[in-house]
């Protein structure tokens, strides 16, 4: 109890949850015959430990490393799973480690959210209660007050992270149209996400929330942005710093895109850009700053960057010097290296290219393994194992090749390669069964695969630029400008289609109050247009065709999806008119239509005290 700051006498200590907590992930990843029943029995447990501990899994580091490394590996192992129960409960148990762990778990949380919940909310490679599983696990993610500027300020405002919040918004909005079906849980389940983000964004334009004005910003010319930290002031310096870097994304992003269509073309706009320096007259770029574009944009054609490499022009053999100079090696495994360096690009079909990649891939780790384990002879023979790895690589996961590279004709195969000595046998060995069992493949942008958690980690302990900046303690609405501009547009389309699909009154109301929240934040935001979009599509549902042989004032009074709809029109105009602008002509007219067909109060249409 003394080594682990209790007090002499006492019977437990962290010794024993350590041990306790151990267990429990072991059940998550339990593979005997009940293993989903001790599944559901372990994440239940796991669950309970995060209610009751919260923060203070944080206060000791052996406990955190566990939530990080061996719990997270853990849930992203069993998000493939087909029970219900499993996954309704991992959901339960990401959920917690969001509300209490958030800050420590950057890349975890991304790792999860892109691996399993997207994965399984999208759909389309899984069965339909798995995707309505994940889209309720999105929906109560979503009912979080600061989730979604969490997700905006941490993935969406980083140069090297995914698109967060777009992406979640995208699916919530594909997955809100019904396409020539009816209604379902998934459809429903969507738009309330979308109707969630929009009333947490309301409930904080109600209480005052302020939500500046995103300022057009110009790089004036190429500095290293890539290594800029945030600036430690107030929380408005910060809204304002991430708001640049978000621009800063997209002019990256429309960089990447040139190049992924012509590589010399693309240079010259990321140097128009100030995304790269712009050479003297005469000379070339920068390879050491196009190695680092390489290294850290997201989006590149991996096959486009692998050709581009691959190239045995002189100044395509310089920036592959320098990308491969890039990386560190040292104290890594040689295929634990090859899987890092091959990850940002597709190797090239010409074996002439392959072999030029793999000589200065050699080249670099020869020279951060020379300094460590003494065990490799020179770069030659990187560069021969290197190939060797490839091509088992290839004989193992290539279902063409029946039958299958032994260990021993791998071993055979390597003999006296390492400066015409022997490799060691272990090493070799623990190769073969590595490739056997993880294939060296390239990954999704922003996906963790297996044999990559241990970097991801590596990159948590040590980079203070990955710990989640939350956005509960600062004021309220500091970004809310930046994500209704996202959401606001798919969520009125996705309200109105289904507004126009359903009859169930409950619905109704729930995409009414929609409406109204989003117009309450278009008022407070001073956003004219997005309160004439909303208006003109309300204005449709008032006045619907009436059914044959029916006099259009009849079914109107009989139509209660027509009554409310004007109901809510109303009352917005009334209460946001001010910032109302075209909508106005849309408002008139639905007037104009209500008084022909004398269904308007007679308040309304005669004077008062002599005045109309």
């Amino acid at each position: 109890g003394k080594a682990h700051g209790m007090e002499p006498g006492h019977p437990y200590g962290l010794a024993s949850a350590l041990e306790v907590f151990q267990f429990l992930i072991s059940l998550v990843s339990c593979e005997d015959a009940s293993s989903e029943d001790l599944c559901v029995f372990g994440l239940t447990l796991i669950n309970a430990a995060l209610d009751e501990g919260r923060q203070a899994f944080a206060l000791h580091a052996p406990m955190l490393h566990l939530v990080r490394d061996d719990l997270l590996r853990a849930l992203l192992a069993v998000g493939t799973s087909t029970n219900l129960s499993v996954l309704s409960f991992l959901c339960t148990v990401f959920l917690n480690l969001y509300l209490h762990l958030r800050k420590y778990l950057k890349l975890q949380l991304e790792a999860f959210l892109r691996g399993v919940i997207l994965v399984l909310g999208d759909g389309r490679q899984v069965a339909y209660e798995q995707q309505r599983v994940a889209l309720e696990a999105i929906v109560d993610l979503c009912r979080q007050p600061s989730f979604m500027a969490d997700m905006y300020t941490n993935y969406d405002c980083s140069l090297e992270g995914p698109n967060m919040f777009e992406d979640i918004c995208a699916l919530l909005s594909k997955n809100a149209f019904p396409v020539n079906c009816p209604l379902s849980a998934v459809h429903l389940l969507s738009l309330e996400g979308l109707l969630a983000i929009d009333h947490t964004i309301a409930v904080r334009c109600a209480a005052g929330g302020s939500a500046a004005e995103e300022e057009p910003y110009e790089l004036a010319e190429y500095y290293n942005f890539w290594e800029e930290r945030m600036p430690e002031a107030d929380e408005a310096a910060r809204a304002t710093w991430l708001r640049k870097r978000k621009q800063i994304k997209r002019k990256i992003a429309a960089g990447v895109e040139h190049f992924n269509r012509d590589p010399k073309k693309g240079f010259e706009y990321l140097a128009a850009l100030k995304l790269l320096p712009t050479p003297p007259p005469g000379e070339k770029y920068d390879v050491a700053k196009i190695a680092t574009f390489f290294r850290r944009a997201p989006g590149l054609d991996k096959a486009v960057l692998g050709e581009f490499l691959g190239d045995p022009k002189e100044f395509q053999v310089a920036v592959l010097e320098a990308y491969a100079q890039s990386f560190v090696f040292q104290g890594m495994s040689i295929d634990g290296a090859l899987r890092m360096f091959l990850e940002g690009f597709l190797l090239p079909g010409e074996a002439q290219k392959i072999s030029r990649i793999l000589e200065h891939f050699a080249a670099c780790y020869y020279k951060h393994s020379a300094r460590t384990d003494g065990i490799v002879a020179d770069s030659d023979s990187v560069y021969v194992l290197a190939y060797s790895i490839i091509m088992l690589n290839t004989d193992q996961h290539n279902k063409q090749v029946k039958r299958k590279m032994t260990l021993d004709q791998f071993i055979s195969n390597n003999r006296g390669t390492n400066g015409g000595k022997d490799w060691p046998r272990q090493l070799l060995t623990n190769i073969y069964t590595t490739i056997q069992t993880d294939e060296i493949k390239l990954s999704a942008d922003g996906e963790v695969p297996t044999s990559r958690w241990s970097d991801v980690l590596r990159k948590a302990q040590n980079d203070p630029g990955v710990a989640m900046f939350t956005c509960s303690d600062g004021p309220a609405g500091m970004h809310d400008r930046d994500l209704f501009g996202i959401i606001w547009g798919p969520t009125i389309a996705a309200m109105s289609v289904v507004f126009e699909h359903t009859d169930d009154e409950a619905v109704l109301v729930e995409v009414l109050g929609g409406f109204s929240d989003i117009a309450r934040i278009a008022d407070s935001q001073g956003q004219t247009d997005v309160l004439d979009n909303l208006i003109t599509n309300l204005c449709k549902f008032t006045m619907l065709p009436p059914p044959a042989g029916r006099p259009q004032e009849a079914a109107f009074s009989e139509d209660q999806k027509a009554g409310m709809a004007a109901q809510t029109l109303f009352a917005i105009a009334a209460k946001y008119g001010n910032h109302v602008r075209a909508g106005w002509r849309n408002i008139v007219d639905c007037i104009l239509r209500l008084h022909k067909l004398s269904l308007l109060p007679t308040k309304v249409t005669e004077p008062e005290d002599g005045i109309l």
